[in-house]
This record gives structure tokens, sequence and C-alpha cells, in this order.
């Protein structure tokens, strides 16, 4: 049997056999998901580094509903933190802002829970994500430390926290001047 027309994703169908054949299976039926909705988790943001004001960008599989995405995900620590939607959207990628503004270098868990894909009526698996709010801008380290060979001096610095280049090469200075101290580069992390 092949359905005449497109089944509706994160929609659950109840089957069953009906007339002579039915009677004869002894009401036979079973049910299915179509395309089940699937959290895929914080895209264009570092989930270890979220930024405590900015909004978290959740993506899913398939289209949900901002308001119900905000009235079925959280964030937790010691306390719950509502998630609010910005915009009454449809999208695969939600932007949720924190209720309140996460605190610095704190631990939380993202939880969705009986979500469904927009139009759909099949609650998602529960789902869960560890994250963690970016921490206050500090030098975590530095070297070389200690005495260094003449000419073969590279320079570390190392922050807690993503840094412009630009920002650091202006920040950057030394007593007596080190010539080229401006001419550094940045990981690919940006830390």
């Amino acid at each position: 049997i092949e359905p005449l027309e497109p089944l509706a994703p994160s929609t659950r169908y109840e089957v069953a056999l009906a007339g002579e054949l039915g009677a004869r299976t002894h009401a036979f039926h079973f049910s299915f998901v179509h395309r089940p909705l699937t959290a895929l988790g914080v895209w264009g943001a570092d989930p270890d580094a979220l930024a405590p004001d900015a909004d978290i960008p959740l993506s899913f599989d398939q289209a949900v509903r901002a308001r119900d995405a905000a009235a079925h995900c959280r964030l937790a620590a010691d306390h719950a933190v509502a998630l609010v939607a910005k915009a009454d959207t449809t999208a695969m990628t939600i932007a949720l802002a924190p209720a309140e503004r996460l605190a610095p270098g704190a631990h939380y868990t993202l939880t969705c829970d009986g979500l469904t894909g927009a139009g759909g009526n099949a609650p998602m698996r529960p789902y869960t994500l560890a994250v963690r709010a970016r921490p206050p801008l500090e030098l975590a380290r530095f070297s070389p430390d200690g005495e260094v060979v003449p000419d073969e001096v590279v320079l570390g610095f190392s922050f807690t926290t993503p840094v412009d280049l630009a920002a650091i090469r202006a920040a950057g200075s030394s007593e007596p001047a080190i010539p080229g101290l401006d001419r550094g580069s940045l990981s690919a992390d940006g830390m």
C-alpha cells in the first residue's frame, strides 16, 4: 500500500484493517511516526562558550514553530532558565533568548521535551545538551616564562574567550619596544 499524497513529518499515523479483513485479523492495527523531529544542536555558536546575553540558535531536522520551541525547551543549572522566542517564526533553526543573563562561565543543560515539528502531532524524544556560558575575558596563560635564547622568542597569549586580532594587536606593547610585536597571528579558535 502506498500513500497517494506525501505524509506529514513529525506526525503519528494510526493504521487499521477494516471490514472483513479487519474482522479476520481481530482488528489488527499499528501506528508509526513519519520523519520524527530530531534536534541537531546549537549551530552558529559554540555550545561551550555561549554569549551570556545572546540568543541560542537551536537547529532541528525540520521546521518548528519558535513559540513551540520556547514553550518546550529550557536551560537548567541551579534553577531553570526559560527561553523566549523573539519572533513568531517557523524555521529549522530557531533563535531562543534566555529570559535572564547567563552567569559567565556557568554550565547549563539545554533540554527540549514534548516539542513537535510544525504541523505535526508526535513529540520528539527528549533532547539534552550540555552547554556553558562564555567566561569573562582573562589572560589564561603567557609564554615564555623564564629566560629564552635571543632571536628565537615566540610570545604566546592564551585567553579564556575568543578575541579580535585587531584588538589584541592594538592592546599589545612592551618596554623596551619590540619591533613587529603587532604582527602576530590568531589561532583558529580565536583564543
